[in-house]
């Protein structure tokens, strides 16, 4: 069964890692999906590769930092398309450093890239839902947007909590012209995707597996499905809600 026949997607950060799995299981799924990304290169030849497949998959560049680069995304999903029903914000980067050791342009791109950007998407594609009856917005937080984790990573901690709540205001906000926001919180991810924008958690050290019930971590896989029951039917009185796809390490 398709869960999202005849629906228009937009995937942050799709051109490889969480979003370009994303992206694919969207399209499986009957939807037309354009990826974004600053990785050029990479996007496009991930949006041929699902279109070879037979897939309705376009590529168009957007840093999400960027505001006036949303508003030509957006507007060209109006004239290309007429309507936007699914807006996943996956693009993000991380940094190490904690709130000591964080530098002002570390924490400056982490916030801009995690943060703003997912503001940004919400600020400019929820009009264009609304005009079209509604929408779903898929917010990818992390666990720790909802833990302290080790006491590092201090602007992505912050972001990612910044991105759990701007959610749930949305949630709230929007529902009476048909919008529904949520995020995904993934946990210890079996394939690492690196620190570029694209790309969200990575795997982690021993110990974090250790800590996750199941004692392993997600697959890419299996973070885009908790995507796809979001942006589906499937999920129509589910708003306001923090997935957790951790393998049980936030219930420790």
């Amino acid at each position: 069964m398709q869960l999202l026949t005849d629906k228009v997607a937009l995937v942050t950060g799709g051109a490889r890692g969480q979003g370009r799995t994303e992206a694919k299981l969207f399209a499986e799924h009957g939807a037309t999906v354009v990826i974004t990304d600053i990785l050029d290169e990479q996007g496009r030849e991930t949006a041929t590769s699902l279109r070879n497949d037979g897939h309705d998959v376009v590529y168009q560049s957007l840093d999400v930092s960027n505001e006036s680069q949303w508003k030509d995304t957006i507007d060209l999903m109006e004239v290309e398309f007429g309507e936007l029903d699914v807006l996943v914000n996956n693009a993000g980067v991380i940094n190490g450093e904690t709130i000591v050791e964080e530098t002002v342009e570390g924490w400056d791109r982490v916030i801009d890239v995690n943060l703003k950007g997912v503001w940004l998407g919400m600020k400019h594609a929820i009009p264009l839902m609304c005009e079209t009856g509604g929408g779903r917005v898929v917010n990818t937080s992390s666990i720790y947007g909802i833990a302290g984790g080790m006491g590092d990573c201090a602007s992505y901690h912050a972001a990612k909590g910044g991105v759990t709540v701007l959610t749930k205001n949305a949630a709230v906000g929007y529902a009476d012209d048909g919008i529904r926001a949520n995020s995904i919180h993934p946990g210890v991810v079996t394939e690492p995707m690196g620190d570029t924008e694209g790309t969200d958690e990575s795997s982690g050290p021993d110990e974090l597996l250790e800590m996750t019930p199941q004692r392993r971590g997600a697959t890419l896989e299996e973070i885009a499905n908790a995507a796809l029951f979001l942006a589906s039917d499937m999920s129509s009185f589910v708003n306001g809600v923090d997935l957790h796809v951790d393998g049980g390490f936030l219930a420790r």
